[in-house]
């Protein structure tokens, strides 16, 4: 398939997600043991660790495909809500997710194919962050899950209003507080 070298997107969201130090994240380890859920919601205020724990994971995800130069594994996604609602407009999410990460490949030169995102889209671990940004998409993200029954979604929220948690109501989910 043209555009199937996933290597510069990796690179590049290696480097988007490293940390600054080489210290963990508060209450990370309570966090890691809730990915064992294919389906998490993680909900919290502001300044709690949300994104800092989504960003852990999809480094650690990128280090350990590029350190096995393997790529059959769920492959790591990770967005932005407030850019993707930004890009998809009133486009259906599947279509909107692979038209923006094939825009966003365009514009990195990250070199892979909307294709290429559509077939990992069967198998991935999709992590999204800031739905409050962007509630709209709650049924978008809760339709492209049940359709891709093997990905794993991870999605962090500052509290939402009741409705869209009622559409991801097959989420676990998890409330973070605020570290002490």
């Amino acid at each position: 398939m043209r555009g199937s070298d996933p290597s510069r997107y990796l690179e590049w969201l290696r480097g988007q997600t490293a940390p600054v130090d080489d210290s963990r994240p508060a209450g990370i380890e309570a966090l890691e043991e809730t990915l064992s859920h294919p389906r998490l919601l993680i909900v919290g205020d502001a300044g709690c660790g949300k994104t800092t724990f989504l960003r852990h994971v999809a480094f650690l995800w990128c280090c350990g495909l590029q350190d096995a130069r393997t790529w059959s594994l769920l492959f790591p996604i990770f967005i932005n809500l407030s850019e993707l609602a930004a890009h998809i407009g009133g486009c259906e999410f599947p279509d909107g997710l692979i038209d923006f990460l094939g825009t966003r490949s365009r514009d990195l030169s990250w070199g892979l194919h909307r294709d290429f995102f559509r077939e990992k889209l069967s198998a991935a671990l999709v992590l999204l962050d800031g739905l409050n940004e962007a509630p709209a998409a709650a049924r978008l993200i809760e339709d492209t899950a049940t359709a891709n029954p093997q990905s794993r979604f991870v999605v962090t929220t500052r509290p939402l209003v009741h409705s869209a948690e009622e559409i991801l109501a097959g989420f676990h989910r998890v409330q973070v507080e605020p570290a002490p």
